[in-house]
């Protein structure tokens, strides 16, 4: 027989919670019976409904044990097959649930007052199907709130049976064969089992779960311990290798069965960071233009079937490393030259055009001075550098 030893102990929801159930029994491979050693005030009644739910639904023989079983942990109490109370006083009690630090409104109060009568009713329920008492009975009983000791908790139908407290015995031999065949180390192995004490043999070995709910096992160290880097580790016996994400954010990096990394888990600052950053990213599109000159207006490349857009005002990078300025028009104003390169003067780009349409006008002019010249017979005249000032300040002005 494979047998699993559950401990719960302390305040339900606080110091013994579902999780810690599940790790303490999926610490034993293929158990064929569970024990459950009780020792709580009770707690949470959610997490206390949970464990019980739990245990039941293991679907092996149970036997539960109780020191001390008071409020929602006497309702764990009663998942056993088998329940065996500790001899003596005040060793069970079983309550009504009530609402811890609640306030409001009457209609908050009200809320809470019809939830509470739902949980009340469902107490009543559940007990009914171990007591062998009318349900009006058992809500009295709930409601008076007693303490039982072993006998009356057998009387009533919480416990099968009691078991007497242990005897404080003197030992001379060590490590010497004693009655029934059992070593000074395994009598006292046994007394720590019945005072519920985590002897060096009883640790339970680490177990936890990511947010997948793959279970990743760690036999090397105790319930307690926390993995580090170097920790071994094993799933459904094999090494453990791959990413796994915890539930607390943490990333454990697992190589041969070996813990190689443990990334922490990414704060809100950063993830703020990160968008920020992806907001100024830079970003792609396609535009019809092939030159980029100032006045040139641009376009998006139209999909199939759709008109070119203009684009919007703003700062774009060219692929040859230029940047240019447009306007609300999707008009080039201004063209910023690739980073390390000279860059022209913009009044020098726009003199250039202007001295570039100027000569081309005295150039007509002068073919016009020409041919009025040869019309009147005086070609053979040189135009003076006073008549081609004036001409080109004429030009100019109109």
């Amino acid at each position: 027989m494979n047998k699993a030893t559950i401990y719960i102990s302390g305040v339900i929801g606080h110091d013994t919670t579902l999780l810690d159930v599940i790790r303490q029994f999926k610490s034993y491979k293929e158990a064929d019976e569970v024990e459950v050693l009780i020792n709580s005030p009770g707690g949470n009644v959610d997490q206390g409904q949970s464990i019980y739910s739990y245990l039941r639904n293991l679907g092996l023989p149970i036997t539960t044990f109780a020191e001390k079983a008071y409020s929602i942990a006497a309702s764990i109490f009663m998942a056993g097959d088998r329940r065996i109370v500790k001899e003596g006083e005040k060793v069970l009690m079983a309550h009504m649930p009530f609402a811890d630090k609640v306030s409001g409104g009457s209609s908050v109060l009200e809320a809470y007052s019809k939830q509470l009568k739902e949980i009340e009713k469902s107490f009543v329920d559940f007990y009914s199907i171990y007591l062998e008492l009318d349900k009006n009975t058992i809500r009295n009983l709930l409601e008076s709130e007693i303490f039982l000791s072993s006998k009356e908790a057998i009387e009533l139908g919480f416990a099968h049976e009691e078991t007497a407290p242990l005897k404080a015995v003197a030992f001379y031999e060590t490590e010497k064969t004693v009655k029934n065949n059992m070593t000074i180390t395994d009598t006292l192995a046994a007394i720590a089992k019945k005072l519920n004490i985590k002897t060096d043999a009883q640790i339970v070995a680490l177990v936890i779960q990511d947010v997948a709910g793959v279970e990743i096992n760690f036999p090397d160290l105790a319930d307690s311990d926390k993995p580090e880097v170097g920790s071994k580790g094993e799933i459904d016996g094999s090494p453990a290798s791959g990413e796994f994400v915890m539930s607390e954010g943490e990333t454990y990096i697992f190589e041969a069965g070996e813990l190689i990394e443990i990334k922490e888990p990414v704060t809100e600052e950063e993830i703020v960071a990160e968008a920020q950053i992806a907001e100024v990213s830079k970003w792609e599109f396609s535009i019809v233009e092939e030159a980029f000159e100032l006045g040139t207006q641009l376009h998006y490349k139209p999909e199939e079937g759709e008109d070119p857009v203009t684009v919007q005002a703003g700062e774009y990078e060219l692929e040859d490393g230029r940047k240019v300025l447009t306007d609300s028009d999707g008009i080039i104003r201004f063209i910023k030259e690739k980073e390390g390169e000279e860059a022209p003067s913009q009044i020098d780009a726009l003199m250039e055009k202007v001295e570039a349409l100027y000569g081309k006008k005295l150039a007509d002019q002068e073919a016009e001075i020409v041919a009025l010249k040869k019309l009147i017979g005086t070609a053979d005249i040189e135009i003076t550098e006073q008549v081609q000032q004036k001409t080109k300040t004429a030009n100019y002005l109109r």
